[in-house]
């Protein structure tokens, strides 16, 4: 199996010494050309897209016509809402055995 070659044609890997240090959500995306457009364009409204991988095609026996491609997103901390609470229900309870 070859190995894949970046824009510099050395091999396309991690660099610990010239890269960023990671940050954000990681994601690896797989599906058709079309789920990933969708997949990235609602992922890029809920953050800011840091960083996308060119896509890969798939080579399974299953994966005909589907393409990986990995991102980085940076998305902000929020605060976990409050649960939905269940409103009290109306009218009087009854037990369903003795229905």
């Amino acid at each position: 199996m070859a190995v894949p070659r970046g824009p510099s044609g050395r091999p396309d890997q991690p660099s610990f010494r010239n890269d960023a240090p990671l940050s954000g959500l990681e994601i690896w995306l797989n599906g058709t050309h079309d789920e990933l457009d969708a997949a990235l364009t609602a992922l890029d409204s809920a953050g800011r897209l840091v960083w996308r991988s060119e896509r890969r095609r798939l080579h399974g026996a299953g994966d005909a016509g589907r393409h990986s491609v990995y991102v980085r997103l940076a998305v902000a901390e929020s605060v976990r809402p409050e649960p939905r609470r269940r409103p009290a229900p109306a009218g009087d309870l009854f037990d369903l055995e003795i229905a």
